[in-house]
């Protein structure tokens, strides 16, 4: 599973967390141009990854989007 998110803030443009076996990555992107995360974490699971981004970047838990295959 994926969610993505505009943080409003408009710093930075987009974070993306992604699950894999091993946690939730949180990937940060810049700009619109970045094709590649410019920052990326690794969280033990949602709760911690929702966490960090409320901590560091002010986004609410209601804010997070699934992303499919037509959206980032």
């Amino acid at each position: 599973m994926k969610l993505h998110t505009y943080p409003k803030s408009g710093s930075p443009y987009r974070v993306l967390l992604e699950e894999n076996p091993e946690g939730v990555y949180v990937f940060v992107f810049d700009s619109r141009e970045s094709q590649y995360p410019e920052k990326d974490w690794l969280q033990d699971d949602w709760e911690m990854a929702k966490r960090a981004c409320f901590q560091d970047f002010g986004i609410q838990d209601h804010e997070w989007i699934p992303t499919t295959s037509s959206n980032p």
